[in-house]
């Protein structure tokens, strides 16, 4: 059974990309579980799937539809098996750390000005996993900043989020980041500093 929203917008931006014939996403069904083995299908497939759902997450009406079918919890299960993740990315033809970035990019996208999903994957420990990925990938500038983006996204319109960031460490996080790779990483590590509440981020 074909989602007409998912096939709509993931045709668009198939077509977009010089594709002639239509694209058909199939409906992921709405328990986590479910859920949960439709990300592992669509991250740890080709190249092009990450790609396209990372560009279809943009759209508010998709993002609307990921939160009603359980991908904000889909997605920090995700995080949490990084090490698998990244094991399956390193076989032959595997997307290394791209599939952990994809998550990452994904969540960036469905907190983008939507603090309500920000504050559920706090709930979730959502920002602990993300600490996980800093901490595990160090020399990977832009898995890290993927993780800054999305800290920033998730800070900046809630009050809620901030608190948890900032008791769980967030901050030494970004500023590990921010020194570690400066050229890459400053404009959005300081940019995540500051929408965390923090005067000195340029420091």
């Amino acid at each position: 059974r074909s989602t007409p929203l998912y096939s709509s917008a993931a045709s668009d931006v198939y077509k977009r990309q010089g594709h002639d014939s239509a694209l058909t996403f199939s409906s992921p069904p709405h328990r986590l579980r479910h859920s949960y083995l439709f990300f592992y299908f669509v991250f740890w497939g080709t190249r092009a799937n990450t790609q396209l759902l990372r560009q279809v997450s943009a759209c508010d009406t998709v993002k609307k539809e990921l939160v009603e079918r359980d991908a904000t919890e889909a997605l920090c299960d995700l995080l949490e098996d990084h090490e698998r993740m990244r094991s399956a990315g390193e076989r032959p033809g595997g997307l290394g750390t791209v599939a952990i970035q994809s998550v990452l990019y994904v969540l960036t996208n469905m907190t983008l000005r939507s603090p309500d999903v920000a504050e559920r994957l706090a709930d979730l420990g959502g920002f602990d996993r993300v600490r996980q990925v800093e901490a595990s990938y160090p020399d990977k500038p832009k898995l890290l900043r993927q993780c800054c983006l999305l800290v920033r996204n998730s800070a900046v319109r809630s009050a809620k989020v901030r608190e948890v960031l900032l008791k769980g460490g967030m901050e030494a996080v970004v500023r590990r980041v921010k020194e570690r790779h400066a050229d890459q990483c400053g404009d959005v590590c300081a940019a995540a500093l500051r929408d965390m509440g923090l005067a000195d981020y340029n420091a």
